[in-house]
């Protein structure tokens, strides 16, 4: 009796021990978990590229450094040249938006509120109020860029620190995953597959295409002659990458407003460009860069696009999605798989005994 209590002592102690270890290494990731994430998704997306560099370098370590460099380099060079006049564009788009005469512009809209001045001053509060919070928002994040810049940069490191081993050791870290995975064989194969798909229908089809269509949005916006264009394709991208909403969200009140200004033919070409071209450039490439079967319903994009954007920031955008996603792809295998959890269950046993025999 004492040596089965001694037994079972020793058992508690031992999972409490793991227990202890294992809250604490989440403590010790959590602060850059996100960006461990970002740095395998990277990896997973952009290993192709690297045995194209190792052609004409031959070692694989040096070529992924190269790799690395390359993208450091596609990132760094546009925020250097862009952000000071990015800055300067908000500050001047902040100016342009205080000087609307609202009700005014409402008039012009809904002529039947002409007369009714009461709600006319209470829409221009509401709206002064609302611009004021955007841009005390933006001015407080610009005002404490500095301050987190060293976490920026460790944020960073950590990504592509990450990326050099996903992509250098490739195949020794989707062996060592699957190898951690409790499902048997067929079940981890086709979680693979489901994991494939998933990803790229988030990463190409969501944020890929809605970069693109941010970006026609944009090349719309220039050629048109409108002020302040990188804060609007900025604004157009990040709205393409967020579902269901889109990059008419920013062209539409574009058009209005130009519209209420007289500049009728400029109006109209936007609204038919947007319409038109970059709604729809969106059926036109994601079949050729996403299989119909990688889709994601739609609710999973939208609340894990808003939940990770809530989360974890401008990163959420992308993490969000795919996090939701993973773990319905979780569910689904022990709920709709080739078996049920008991079966799941006997299934990784007869492997195990498989393997004894």
């Amino acid at each position: 009796m004492n040596i089965m209590n001694k037994s079972i002592i020793d058992n508690i102690v031992s999972w409490v021990l793991i227990l202890g270890i294992l809250i604490l290494a989440f403590i010790v990731v959590k602060p850059i978990a996100v960006a461990m994430l970002i740095g395998v998704l990277l990896g997973y997306l952009l290993r192709p590229v690297e045995p194209k560099i190792r052609k004409l370098v031959k070692k694989k370590t040096i070529s992924t450094l190269i790799l690395i460099v390359l993208i450091l380099a596609l990132i760094i060079i546009p925020v250097v040249m862009f952000s000071p006049n990015i800055v300067t564009q908000v500050y001047e788009l902040y100016g342009e938006l205080k000087v609307i005469d609202i009700p005014k512009l409402i008039s012009g809209i809904i002529p039947s509120l002409k007369d009714n001045t009461q709600m006319l001053y209470q829409i221009a509060v509401y709206y002064n109020e609302f611009i004021d919070k955007i841009s005390g928002g933006l001015m407080d994040y610009f005002s404490n860029l500095i301050k987190v810049l060293p976490n920026l940069f460790l944020q960073i490191f950590v990504c592509f620190f990450t990326f050099f081993f996903v992509v250098r050791d490739y195949e020794k870290f989707t062996k060592y995953i699957s190898d951690l995975s409790p499902f048997p064989k067929n079940i981890k194969e086709r979680l693979s597959g489901e994991f494939r798909s998933v990803t790229n229908a988030v990463i190409i089809g969501q944020v890929l295409v809605g970069i693109i269509q941010g970006g026609l949005m944009g090349i719309g916006f220039w050629i048109l002659g409108f002020d302040n264009v990188l804060v609007l394709s900025l604004l157009s991208i990040i709205m393409g990458i967020i579902p269901i909403v889109g990059p008419w969200i920013v062209w539409v009140p574009v058009a209005l407003f130009s519209l209420i200004q007289g500049n009728t033919t400029t109006a109209l070409i936007l609204a038919g460009y947007g319409f038109i071209f970059v709604s729809n450039i969106d059926n036109v490439i994601r079949p050729y860069l996403v299989s119909r079967s990688s889709n994601l319903p739609t609710v999973v994009t939208l609340i894990g696009t808003f939940g990770g954007l809530l989360a974890f920031g401008i990163p959420g955008l992308i993490v969000g999605p795919l996090i939701l996603a993973y773990t319905l792809i979780i569910f689904d295998a022990y709920k709709n798989g080739d078996s049920s959890i008991s079966e799941l269950i006997k299934g990784d046993r007869n492997e195990v005994k498989n393997k004894k025999i």
